[in-house]
């Protein structure tokens, strides 16, 4: 079962609240808005302790990963394939979004 995740699919953006990608490893993608970005972020969580953040202000070329320390025992341990696909999950939606955005921007 490892890399098998559930996706919730939300059609319009403009209903966008959070996007949430489970991963019965303990890794959870969230994507959504936040009042202190401008645009769309990816939070990730392990075991639902918040792990990083994933901005795309500076452009989506320009990616930040914020890193976060653990509040726990201070020290995150996991399978690093399975800490490389939730990132790449959250880069792949937040990518996704950013198109239905466009294109929502150029029907309106």
């Amino acid at each position: 079962m490892a890399g098998q995740f559930v996706i919730i699919v939300i059609v319009h953006f403009k209903d966008l609240e959070r996007i949430n990608m489970r991963n019965p490893d303990g890794f959870r993608v969230s994507v959504g808005g936040d009042p202190d970005y401008r645009d769309l972020t990816a939070e990730i969580y392990y075991k639902e302790e918040f792990l990083a953040l994933i901005s795309q202000d500076q452009g989506f070329d320009s990616l930040q990963l914020n890193i976060y320390a653990n509040s726990g025992d201070g020290v995150w341990s996991f399978p690093m394939d399975e800490l490389l696909g939730a990132i790449e999950y959250a880069r792949q939606r937040l990518w996704d979004l950013r198109q239905i955005n466009d294109s929502d921007e150029k029907i309106n």
